[in-house]
């Protein structure tokens, strides 16, 4: 991930740490520090001048700055059963505050969906401010339509947040619309490039035009796709990794053009020495 003008590596199961890079320099890390074991970190966000890491496995935020920490962020109150409210997405609204996707599987139920929610932090006073229910969200950038953060959540199809007024739309893309659950989503303009899987761990890529609602599939896939993200040219990069599926697939990088809804890497997914899972621009 790349905030702050920063580049932050996270490791998780059974190796939860945090290491920071200068862009550009990846030698040695500047800063390396441990989080508690079984944190299981899924992203980092810049807010209020410090990196926010954001742990599946853990019933708080917590706030760095160099490797010191600076902060907490209660958010038990949210949590399940199991006392975890297991936020995995986090998104910088355009009014500063940051945006949690909350999934609230019930993990002393077989990981059961055990409802969801969206929450706002308001950084700077470390606390929630405001939480909307959506069946187990994630959040994302939406950077053609300002003053909004797109919220994807299970069964329940794409809507944006207005955060400005705190309202939730009603769905921009039904959830009949979309045959599986999303994965991974990146928006440019007033299309987004969408990763499904359906229920037999099939994986596929879309692409939604946010204003009409309409989905039109780009291309099935084999691989196990975790992250997308977009540059500045309205390219969609998306992680691809072999899957059970297909043990023998491609691992590497798929690109795709937002605009036109169109696979760019039509040859195979540009290859990569080890299966890629996050992605980056700086």
């Amino acid at each position: 991930f790349f905030v702050g003008g920063t580049i932050y590596q996270l490791d998780r199961y059974l190796n939860d740490t945090v290491r920071t890079y200068a862009p550009g320099e990846y030698g040695a890390p500047e800063h390396e520090w441990a989080l508690e074991e079984g944190a299981n970190p899924h992203t980092v966000a810049w807010c209020d001048g410090l990196a926010v890491v954001v742990a599946y496995g853990r019933d708080q935020l917590t706030m760095w700055d160099n490797g010191l920490l600076q902060g907490t962020v209660d958010l038990s109150d949210y949590a399940d059963a199991d006392g975890i409210p297991e936020v995995s997405t986090a998104v910088v609204g355009d009014n500063g505050r940051l945006y949690l996707g909350a999934h609230q599987f019930d993990r002393d139920d077989g990981w059961s969906e055990a409802g969801g929610l969206v929450l706002e932090v308001d950084c700077a006073a470390r606390a929630v401010t405001q939480s909307w229910d959506v069946p187990t969200p994630d959040v994302y950038a939406n950077p053609g339509q300002p003053g909004t953060v797109l919220v994807a959540g299970r069964d329940d199809g794409i809507r944006t947040l207005d955060v400005e007024t705190g309202t939730l739309s009603a769905p921009v893309v039904a959830p009949e619309a979309i045959p599986g659950t999303v994965s991974a989503m990146a928006a440019w303009g007033d299309h987004a490039v969408i990763a499904l899987f359906d229920e037999d761990d099939h994986y596929s890529v879309h692409c939604a035009t946010l204003g009409d609602g309409t989905v039109e599939l780009i291309e099935a896939r084999t691989n196990f796709l975790t992250t997308a993200v977009a540059n500045d040219r309205g390219e969609v990069w998306v992680s691809a990794r072999t899957h059970w599926a297909d043990p023998t697939g491609e691992t590497g990088t798929l690109v795709y053009d937002a605009d036109r809804c169109a696979s760019l890497t039509t040859q195979g997914a540009i290859p990569t020495l080890l299966a890629p899972f996050g992605i980056t621009f700086y």
